[in-house]
């Protein structure tokens, strides 16, 4: 008996483990946001950038189209996003954020928050 409660809680502590970090998608990290200076010109999947949509860039990791909830850990407000570009390309930041979908989070001019994200879909 004591064995299968010693397995039990074994078993407990691993899917504990897997739940908490091998399943999940959540990470933290940086965002910014672009905007006017690409407004209007093609983005990596050939859509047009539009500022006011809520869109972002990611790095190649995350497939063009993917929905992301981007949530700003600061103030807790939360937006989702749909991949239509590639980037960012500073090693520190995560996603450049549509301009739109930005200032639902944060002040522009923040310029840079720290970030909690996750694949939705």
């Amino acid at each position: 008996m004591k064995e299968i409660i010693i397995g039990i809680c074994i078993l407990l502590i691993i899917c504990m483990f897997i739940s908490g970090t091998v399943l999940s998608n959540e990470k933290e990290g940086k965002a910014s946001w672009y905007g006017k200076n690409f407004h209007g010109k093609k983005t990596a999947s050939g859509e047009t950038y539009n500022m006011y949509d809520y869109t972002c860039a990611a790095k190649n990791s995350i497939k063009l189209g993917t929905k992301i909830e981007v949530t700003n850990l600061s103030n807790g407000k939360s937006v989702i996003v749909r991949v239509n570009d590639r980037g960012n390309f500073y090693p520190k930041r995560d996603l450049d954020l549509s301009r739109q979908a930005f200032n639902n989070i944060s002040k522009l001019t923040a310029g840079i928050i720290k970030i909690k994200y996750r694949i939705i879909e």
